[in-house]
């Protein structure tokens, strides 16, 4: 076999300094670099929040039409399509499924606490994200996250970890989201999509002065009068304000790989722990191999100040952004969110409301003509007949029988409307998103034609979904690479599952040997290796509820479904009790129609319930028949003594025979002696046999008593 040798190009950035003048020298340098890279993504970004929120109008012709007192309507339509996007990601659940990898089909199975099932190791690694998802609250961060997605372009996750409770020492991973979203810049040299190969990461939060210094005291803030460092400090001081920043580094090092003979694969590390072990199996070292691997920095720190140190468990930076839509220019990553080109759109048409309502705001009102002598005595009240809603103008008779009358009003701006409702057009055209996926009634007339058209504008934003899905991914994969460092202590862990169904098992179990004396380690999390997917689709609850309408529906056509799977129609049907008692109908199925597991299943419950007391009729029937039995066994046992009374006369009988037949020649002195032994034996085998039958008939009446008495008492 070949020997690996490494190349020059994988010992790159190898360098692994504690000199914290390198270290914060190499955050500020990073810190400026990543600002500029991030500058356009920041910068459109709080623009599109700003026109989400209805901040539609720039500055300057904002403050033009005020000063003229000119109307500035802003009537956004951009708030629903985000609304809308966003709402089908919290419809559908985006789950993280876990694959058993290499080896993972020939380990045992882990048992729960009540001994009555057991998991397999991809089903407790699964079972026990979604218990990390549940105690973080991680629906809500994923909501957040892709939320800012939609809105601005990225939004972000990370993983933390933090002890369980305040009494140990245990830890726990916990999923969590940056609520500002511009805090974060990772590295903009990453490749992978999910920038799972970056090498360094800030997130920033700001503390008051007092606090920090009484955190703090000894630290340094920064000089904002260093040029060398003039745009990295404005980052990280400002004012009263100072900036505290977690900053993440991967640092490259060499790794040694050893083969060994039965296939298994250890680093130095892992040889420490069991090399004596291998070597009283008679395993040895069959290759070595240098590898580049990577481990990853934690401090926090201000800009020239380390605050605190550490080292993270896993060899991926734990942050991972949620993207938008990504377009690649001069080599630099640029993130849009949903309404980025729907901005102009809705400019023109707030700009061309804004100009009908001005245009209609400025035209005069339609006067009232007429000859001045047919309102004399009445000026004031004609003159207020524009200003006031007058139920009755008075006005004088004519000769000529002519009276005021008003001119017709000024038409409506038209033009300026028509523009108005074609930018409508226009942004759902740009967002991809249409009438019939936003539920008004369009141009389509069959439910086909409807279905169509929503799926149009599923696949104009599908690329949101996707790469939330890319990214919870990423979370899966940093959530099993640190499940063994983590839960790497024995303790009962707590899984569940996706029907909202938990159950507990033991891990990391030490069990001693107590043949050979030695300790072995079962229940390992750290064993096998692990895929993962994710599931995207409808969530738990509304896959219930459609599966329920379609069983009834089907139903209406084969009523004999009631009557071969009646438990799993109710089990489906979405009211309180439903699983009770759709285990009580499956009891009521002929076996011939259940699987082996339902059949054990309901054994198992059977054995579990006690059995129900007596009756009086019954106790008193008992209690005969055991009377009846009792006489009986005297009966029997009064024959089977009299019996054996005969055989054993019988038997010695013929041993006396046989013993004078052989003694012939003994004097009647001795013979006589013999007989009255004999006799005397034969006399004591009687007397036992007579008490012991005695002594059974006593025992068998007074348990007839018993059971006849407790008959009464009943």
């Amino acid at each position: 076999m070949k020997k690996y040798q490494a190349t020059q190009d994988e010992f790159v950035d190898l360098i692994d300094t504690n000199d914290k003048l390198d270290v914060l020298k190499q955050a500020r340098e990073r810190a400026q670099m990543g600002l500029m890279a991030w500058k356009h993504n920041f910068d459109n970004a709080k623009d599109s929040v700003e026109f989400i929120e209805g901040n539609q109008w720039d500055a300057e012709s904002l403050a033009i039409r005020r000063a003229e007192s000119r109307p500035t309507l802003t009537l956004n339509k951009l708030q629903q399509f985000v609304s809308r996007v966003v709402g089908d990601q919290r419809q559908n659940s985006h789950a993280i499924l876990v694959r058993g990898g290499e080896n993972t089909a020939e380990m045992k199975n882990i048992p729960n606490q009540n001994g009555d099932k057991e998991y397999s190791l991809a089903e407790v690694y699964q079972g026990l994200i979604m218990s990390i998802e549940r105690n973080s609250n991680a629906n809500a961060h994923y909501k957040a996250a892709f939320q800012h997605a939609v809105e601005s372009g990225f939004g972000w996750l990370r993983v933390i970890t933090e002890y369980s409770d305040d009494t140990g020492f245990d830890l726990e991973l916990k999923i969590k989201s940056v609520r500002d979203r511009w805090s974060v810049i990772i590295d903009p040299t990453a490749q992978e999509p999910d920038f799972s190969d970056a090498k360094w990461c800030f997130i920033s939060e700001t503390m008051t002065k007092k606090e920090f210094e009484k955190r703090y005291p000894n630290a340094m803030v920064g000089d904002l009068d260093n040029s060398e460092y003039q745009q990295s400090n404005m980052w990280w001081f400002h004012d009263d304000v100072i900036r505290v920043t977690e900053y993440f580094t991967k640092i490259a090092y060499i790794k040694t790989l050893h083969l060994m003979s039965n296939g298994e694969v250890y680093d130095d590390e892992d040889m420490k722990n069991v090399k004596d072990e291998l070597e009283e199996m008679g395993i040895t070292v069959v290759n070595t191999r240098k590898v580049k691997t990577y481990k990853v920095k934690w401090y926090k720190m201000t800009a020239f100040s380390i605050l605190e140190e550490g080292d993270w468990i896993g060899s991926t930076i734990p942050v991972v952004p949620v993207l938008g839509r990504e377009i690649s220019k001069n080599n630099e990553r640029r993130f849009y969110g949903l309404v980025h080109d729907a901005k102009d759109a809705q400019i023109m048409h707030n700009y061309w409301l804004s100009a009908a309502t001005e245009r209609m705001s400025l035209a005069p009102k339609a006067p009232f003509i007429g000859d001045a002598r047919s309102i004399e005595g009445y000026e004031e009240m004609w003159e207020n007949a524009n200003k006031k809603n007058i139920s009755f103008l008075p006005y004088r008779s004519l000769p000529n029988g002519d009276k005021p009358s008003r001119m017709p009003p000024p038409s409506m701006p038209s033009a300026e409307i028509q523009f108005a409702i074609n930018m409508i057009d226009e942004i759902k055209s740009s967002v991809g998103i249409y009438d019939a996926s936003l539920g008004a009634r369009s141009n389509e007339t069959s439910g086909r034609a409807i279905t169509a058209r929503q799926r149009q504008s599923d696949t104009g934003t599908f690329v949101f979904l996707d790469n939330f899905d890319l990214a919870i991914s990423a979370i899966g994969k940093i959530l099993i690479e640190c499940i063994p460092k983590v839960y790497d202590s024995t303790r009962v862990i707590r899984i569940e599952f996706q029907n909202r169904e938990k159950d507990f098992i033991e891990i990391n179990k030490l069990i001693r040997d107590k043949e050979t004396g030695k300790t072995f380690l079962v229940n390992d999390l750290s064993a096998g290796k692990f895929d993962v997917i994710i599931d995207t689709g409808a969530n738990y609850l509304t896959k219930r509820q459609e599966t329920a309408e379609s069983m009834l529906e089907l139903i209406q056509y084969a009523p004999q479904i009631m009557q071969i799977a009646p438990d799993i129609v109710v089990r489906n049907l979405d009211f309180p009790d439903s699983d009770l008692l759709a285990k009580r109908l499956r009891k009521t199925l002929p076996k011939e129609m259940l699987s082996v597991e339902e059949i054990e299943e309901i054994e198992k419950e059977k054995a579990k319930i006690p059995p129900d007391p007596p009756s009086p009729e019954q106790i008193a029937a008992q209690a005969q028949l055991e009377a009846s039995n009792a006489q009986k066994l005297t009966a029997e046992a009064n024959m089977l003594k009299a019996k054996a009374d005969q055989m054993k006369v019988e038997l010695e009988k013929t041993k006396i025979l046989s013993e004078m037949e052989k003694n012939k020649n003994l004097s009647s002195e001795m013979e006589n002696r013999i007989k009255n032994i004999v006799a005397e034996a034969l006399v004591e085998i009687m007397n036992d046999t007579e008490q012991k039958a005695e002594a059974t008939k006593k025992t068998t009446l007074k348990e007839s008593d018993k059971n006849k008495q407790e008959g009464q008492n009943v």
